[in-house]
C-alpha cells in the first residue's frame, strides 16, 4: 500500500470505525506481525500460507467469536 501499512491502516480504521472487524491477511508468517495485529485491535490474524483458515475467521467473526488464539490466527 503507498499510503501506510496494513498496522497503519487498521489503526486509522480503528479510530474511524471502531466496530468494524479487522482481519489481517499476511503473507508474513511471523510472531512479531501478529502481535502486532493483536496490540492494533485486529479480530482475526490470517496467514497467506494457511488459505483456508480466512473462511473459518470470517465465520468465527460472523458469530460472534474472538478468533485471534496465541499465534495470531484461529
Amino acid at each position: 500500500m503507498p499510503e501506510m501499512n496494513g498496522v497503519q491502516a487498521a489503526y486509522a480504521i480503528r479510530q474511524f470505525a471502531p466496530n468494524t472487524k479487522i482481519i489481517f491477511y499476511s503473507v508474513y508468517d511471523s510472531p512479531e506481525m501478529a502481535a502486532a495485529a493483536r496490540v492494533i485491535g485486529a479480530d482475526a490474524f490470517v496467514y497467506k500460507s494457511s488459505p483456508g483458515e480466512i473462511l473459518i475467521a470470517v465465520r468465527h467473526l460472523i458469530a460472534g467469536k474472538n478468533v485471534i488464539g496465541p499465534k495470531g490466527g484461529p
